[in-house]
């Protein structure tokens, strides 16, 4: 029996859903188990990494030594290290290299989720910390938009879920969940989310969470939405850029109006302004 142990208000962290949902891939007993919540609330997702713990009750003798707790999804694989023919064995077997490629994959993403939110609690004055920062998130996700549009459609007919899904969908979901990201300019990433959540391993994932959660009080992520919050900064920024350098809208994002430039009459010499200009010959 696996039971994987996060205080109560780090129970959205991505690293929570990706070890319930390895778990469930793997036809292992798990359950979710809440701790108070404590005090001082890391801000970061590396920081709650560290205070979300699995551990495993074999029930014999026969379990991993020296091997009680792990802290990160992917080291959930170690349990079953020295163990032989069991299912996870011969699930892993085919699909561990295609898992470990999604979790570096993901641990791209929540490295780039952590620059942006450590970004925006330093550069408070500076806008082009945060906007590298921003576009730097962008870009990987454009980079997983391209390879879902890739795949193969066969894939999605499936009975079986394969492993390589739960770490990409754990931080994507959060991203759009907790982050609102609005997937309107991903397509294929907002059609993948949308029939993942429809698949029985994640609806069974949420009635876990979903049970667990009504047996005590809840506690919401902290930046809710802050990818919103950013976006409308950089709106805001761009407008006040605008109106100091002139120009319209069309041509300030086009790039026309970058340095004040406009096509008006004041741009002519003033022995031209209001004189016709007619074509040579």
């Amino acid at each position: 029996m696996f039971a994987v142990r996060c205080p109560a208000h780090l129970v959205w962290h991505p690293s929570v859903h990706h070890s319930l949902l390895l778990l469930r891939g793997l036809q292992c007993r798990h359950t979710l188990v809440l701790d108070p919540a404590a005090e001082g609330r890391p801000s970061l997702l590396a920081e709650g990494s560290s205070l979300i713990q699995t551990t495993v009750d074999w029930g014999h003798t026969d379990s991993p030594p020296n091997l009680q707790r792990v802290y990160a999804p992917e080291h959930i694989l170690h349990f079953f290290a020295n163990r032989t023919a069991t299912p996870q064995q011969a699930i892993l077997a085919t699909q561990l290299a295609d898992y470990l490629d999604a979790c570096e994959v993901s641990r791209r993403i929540q490295a780039a989720v952590d620059t942006l939110l450590f970004t925006l609690q330093t550069a408070t004055q500076e806008v082009e910390p945060v906007r590298v920062a921003h576009a730097a998130l962008l870009t990987l996700l454009e980079r997983v938009e391209v390879a879902l549009a890739k795949e193969d459609p066969q894939e999605e007919g499936k009975e079986e879920d394969p492993l390589r899904l739960w770490p990409l969908f754990s931080i994507l979901q959060f991203i759009v969940e907790e982050g609102g990201l609005l997937t309107s300019a991903y397509p294929h990433l907002s059609r993948e989310l949308a029939r993942l959540s429809q698949r029985p391993t994640v609806r069974q994932h949420r009635r876990l969470v979903e049970r667990t959660l009504a047996e005590g009080p809840t506690v919401a992520y902290p930046y809710r939405n802050f990818l919103q919050e950013v976006q409308r900064g950089l709106r805001e920024y761009n407008h006040t850029i605008q109106e100091r350098t002139g120009g319209t809208a069309a041509n300030h994002n086009s790039g026309e109006a970058r340095m004040g430039l406009q096509a008006v009459a004041a741009r002519l010499p003033w022995t031209r302004k209001g004189a016709k200009l007619t074509p040579r010959n």
